[in-house]
């Protein structure tokens, strides 16, 4: 499913957080985990179709967000940075959690628009976001 070419109103029904509008600015989003919905390949191949789906939207991005088992998809052996490559790159700006990169052990390449903060800040930042797109 790449070009929108099946991107309906049903596929809302499976993927309810690409119905968020954004605002001139933009949506902040919040990967969490790096799967979608259950923690196996499936959700994994489920959160890689999200992520393809979200890029094919062409909704700007003004906040990345990655916390936790998320910060795993940023290392370079992970079978699907490619799509969130292309996350990062069309962010405004990237905050990933200091503290999930120490305690899973990720190797991360850092972008220019990334920022590596602890746990405090992190949250700090998230909580204040008006348009927030979280992905479980």
């Amino acid at each position: 499913m790449r070009n929108n070419e099946y991107l309906t109103d049903e596929n809302y029904a499976y993927f309810p957080e690409l119905e968020m509008d954004e605002s001139e600015s933009g949506v902040s989003l919040l990967i969490r985990h790096d799967f979608y919905s259950s923690d196996n390949e499936h959700g994994q191949k489920l959160l890689n179709s999200l992520l393809m789906q979200y890029l094919d939207s062409n909704k700007k991005i003004s906040n990345l967000f990655i916390v936790d088992s998320g910060v795993r998809l940023l290392d370079s052996e992970n079978d699907y940075l490619v799509a969130v490559s292309d996350l990062l790159h069309i962010a405004d700006e990237v905050f990933v959690c200091k503290d999930s990169v120490d305690y899973y052990g990720t190797l991360i390449e850092e972008t220019p628009n990334m920022s590596m903060i602890d746990s405090n800040d992190f949250f700090a930042l998230v909580i204040n976001q008006k348009n927030l797109i979280q992905i479980n």
